[in-house]
């Protein structure tokens, strides 16, 4: 028979043993149960995307998307971004899924490099400048590959631990975010200076100084001032300017009373041109194109390589 002090200690015991459950369901969730995604948006819901160092907004890199296109904010004024790097980077934000919950103690977010004051923020924005997401990028983890022959670099796996606002918890993504957002406005701007199929292009012009040298294209044949143009270096000239890009952007308060010194057009078959401009004093150091007309770009070595004299053309390779 069950006495009344029997009946109380089964009592005492089925709550203990309800507290015990609901203790480690709750432990459980809070520790186990997390997003499958850190970014809760398509990437046609992303029009502007701004990250920066933690208490570094002067420092921030502003991606805005107006009128389907994309552009890079800074120094007060919009420049057309580099569209691979910006699919990337939408492709990156919509695809963060976090492979476990790594922390839910706020004191172990500086640990993890995901405090309010040593991490990267980002933020994502729909075309409402609603925030769809702030997210806090810490450190990086790595772990060994199991690759059997691994290239050098290929041998680690990499990861980021990642804080959503609100969110308590800390994520491991299976992603090395650092080379994706980095805090450089040019790095993420429209690099090109020419960009054209070489067979789309039938003459090309270089002047200088008042004098213009002349090559003009006949079936798979080049001539320079009417006289023949050598094969190979045609194809390395070619080559070379096709697809060429700039590196680095110069302000454009640093281009005003600049001349220009040189002319390279591109004439081509479709009747549409492509002038790109040697400006500076006494020699060219800044390159502007027609392809790409909001930038400058520090000469270097580009000069060097779009305007070529007659000699270049006639010369023969051994």
């Amino acid at each position: 028979m069950w006495t009344k002090t029997n009946k109380i200690l089964a009592i005492i015991l089925a709550i203990t043993t309800l507290a015990l459950i609901i203790d480690f369901l709750s432990s459980s969730s809070s520790k186990n149960s997390f997003r499958t995604q850190l970014v809760e948006a398509d990437t046609a819901q992303i029009a502007k995307i701004v990250f920066y160092p933690s208490h570094e907004q002067d420092k921030q890199v502003v991606l805005l998307r107006k009128n389907k296109k994309w552009y890079v904010q800074t120094d007060g004024k919009d420049y057309p971004a580099d569209l691979n790097k910006i699919h990337t980077i939408l492709e990156t934000l919509t695809s963060l899924s976090p492979t476990q919950v790594v922390s839910n103690n706020h004191k172990q977010w500086a640990n993890y490099g995901v405090a309010d004051t040593n991490s990267l923020n980002i933020l994502v924005y729909n075309n409402k400048n609603k925030t769809l997401a702030h997210l806090y990028v810490g450190k990086i983890k790595t772990t060994p590959s199991q690759t059997q022959y691994p290239y050098y670099g290929q041998n680690q796996n990499y990861y980021t631990y990642v804080r959503v606002l609100g969110d308590k918890n800390v994520y491991l993504v299976p992603q090395l975010l650092a080379i994706t957002f980095i805090n450089d406005p040019g790095a993420y701007r429209d690099q090109t200076i020419i960009n054209v199929d070489q067979l789309d292009i039938k003459a090309i012009a270089i002047a200088e100084n008042g004098q213009t040298l002349s090559l003009k294209r006949d079936g798979s044949r080049w001539s320079v001032n009417g006289q023949p143009a050598d094969s190979l270096q045609m194809v390395h000239y070619l080559r070379d300017i096709s697809h060429l890009q700039g590196w680095q952007f110069v302000p454009d308060s640093m281009v005003k009373g600049l001349k220009t010194l040189k002319t390279l057009t591109l004439e081509l078959t479709d009747g549409k041109q492509i002038v790109v401009k040697g400006l500076g004093d006494t020699a060219v150091n800044v390159i502007w194109s027609s392809q790409n007309p909001g930038s400058y770009f520090k000469s270097a070595t580009l000069a060097t390589r779009l305007f070529k004299s007659e000699g270049y053309f006639l010369s023969k390779q051994d």
